[in-house]
């Protein structure tokens, strides 16, 4: 995997503990699949958020990879 582009937004500042969350963009999940099956490689949006100890949210990012299947 390959990060192709980052796009971050820092909202607030932090207080106390951190704690971080990702996931792959819920509307392309299926084409992804897809498009690792048919052609071998995608491109994949990851979202991140990260909260602090008041869940006051901190930080939102979107991280583009490049994925390719290893063969």
């Amino acid at each position: 995997a390959v990060l192709r582009t980052s796009e971050v937004k820092f909202r607030a500042p932090a207080q106390g503990c951190l704690r971080a969350s990702a996931q792959f963009d819920k509307i392309l999940v299926a084409s992804l699949s897809e498009q690792l099956t048919t052609r071998g490689r995608a491109l994949a949006p990851v979202l991140v958020e990260v909260v602090d100890a008041q869940y006051t949210i901190t930080m939102n990012g979107r991280y583009l990879w490049f994925l390719r299947v290893h063969t």
